[in-house]
């Protein structure tokens, strides 16, 4: 018996969204923001997943663009 290739109900895994959470975390857990500069960046990057979570950090200055 072969296991299913995706599971039911479950959407397939989106590279861009992997890397901007994965930003995000990193940067807060590196205390480059803070979890309300995250929240408030990922909130605009959920209304709008044309720029990247840096992109927008940087736009709301909540970090450098050097940083970022």
């Amino acid at each position: 018996v072969q296991a299913p290739s995706r599971i039911p109900g479950k959407a397939a895994a989106d590279p861009a969204a992997d890397y901007n959470l994965l930003f995000g975390m990193l940067a807060l857990e590196m205390e480059f923001v803070t979890r309300d500069q995250l929240v408030a960046a990922m909130h605009a990057w959920m209304l709008n997943k044309s720029q990247t979570l840096a992109d927008i950090l940087v736009c709301q200055q909540a970090i450098s663009d050097r940083r970022r």
